[in-house]
């Protein structure tokens, strides 16, 4: 609905937000905690691109269900 346009903008961009501030934390702790900053690296992307996939699989299934409901 038009009038909860501003309550679902203010909730994504909190959770954009914070997504972007845990992917920081997480991702340096990942690279700092590594013997060289290579190998950090390294395992940071396989972190990094795991997240991804688990949030695309969960993306997938809300979209999923929600077409399901509105036919």
């Amino acid at each position: 609905a038009k009038e909860q346009s501003g309550i679902a903008s203010g909730a994504l961009n909190s959770a954009r937000q914070t997504g972007a501030v845990l992917g920081v934390a997480v991702l340096g702790a990942v690279i700092g905690g590594a013997t060289s900053v290579a190998s950090g690296t390294r395992v940071a992307l396989v972190v990094a691109g795991v997240v991804l996939l688990a949030g695309a699989g969960v993306v997938a299934a809300c979209i999923g269900r929600a077409a399901r409901t509105d036919v």
